[in-house]
């Protein structure tokens, strides 16, 4: 199990994200927040399975992102600030 705690730096709203391992490659995820934002976003994003994700190639996410708060959308940005740095 890995816990993070995450202090929002715009809305200063708290908080913790809970992974815990269900299978060789997936990870069950527990959000708690005051965020109305990271609320909706928890209801989406219960699960994340690593072998998956780190197997798609970026286009392919891209074309599944049709919302900005939706899961996918989360993952498209996220992946893009990496590949920034």
């Amino acid at each position: 199990m890995a816990k993070v705690f995450v202090h929002g730096g715009q809305c200063e709203k708290e908080t913790i994200i809970t992974a815990r391992k269900s299978s060789p490659t997936e990870c069950g995820l527990e959000f708690e927040s005051t965020c109305e934002h990271i609320q909706e976003l928890a209801e989406e994003l219960k699960s994340v399975n690593a072998g998956s994700e780190m197997t798609l190639p970026l286009r392919a996410l891209k074309s599944t992102a049709r919302h900005p708060g939706t899961a996918a959308a989360t993952r498209v940005s996220s992946r893009q600030q990496r590949s920034r740095q």
